[in-house]
């Protein structure tokens, strides 16, 4: 009964929704055919998003059109942030306080600055969608090339330490070698 059910809606969506097979050979023939058309729809929905994707160099000038503009964006509402303040410090000296002027002076410097945050969210959006994985790859890299180098580094620096404190202890051996003869002969020449 079920598979039955399942046959229907098949054949309902793909067009054939008065139509039922009847025997079990036509259902599956039906089930086949449905299931073929799904897998060649998403198929090719998958060629045309792969088509349709920027590659990597396309990414980055994109983002910098893309900031640019946005920067763009956000020099002019700085503008308009001063022109409105100075007008509302103009319309303050002339004792206009309470007018509609300054009041929609004052609702416009506010949309202002608020546009401004948008802007700045947005470009930190953008400059973190421009990260991908092949930069994380290139990063990860090059960290653990520097890391190999300098453990390098640290085996050399540490080999040449060793090594300068066998020279300083042959040379600490020998001056104690030294005093025990200048001793020894202080003490004979003494009596």
């Amino acid at each position: 009964v079920q598979q039955e059910k399942k046959s229907k809606i098949l054949l309902r969506f793909s067009g054939y929704g008065d139509l039922t097979p009847a025997t079990y050979c036509g259902r599956g023939v039906a089930a086949i055919a449905s299931t073929i058309g799904i897998l060649v729809a998403a198929l090719l929905t998958a060629v045309v998003a792969e088509k349709l994707a920027l590659s990597r160099w396309e990414k980055y000038v994109h983002n910098f059109v893309l900031n640019s503009e946005l920067a763009k964006q956000r020099t002019h509402q700085a503008a308009n942030v001063l022109i409105y303040a100075w007008k509302m410090w103009y319309l303050k000296k002339m004792n206009e306080k309470r007018s509609t002027r300054y009041i929609t002076v004052q609702r416009k410097f506010f949309e202002s600055i608020y546009i401004i945050k948008q802007i700045k969210e947005k470009q930190r959006k953008l400059t973190d969608n421009c990260v991908g994985l092949a930069e994380l790859m290139l990063i990860h890299r090059e960290t653990s090339i520097t890391i190999d180098e300098t453990v390098k580094q640290m085996s050399t620096m540490k080999l040449k330490i060793e090594n300068i404190e066998k020279k300083l202890d042959n040379v600490n051996h020998t001056v104690r070698k030294m005093y025990k003869t200048l001793n020894q002969l202080l003490d004979k020449r003494a009596p």
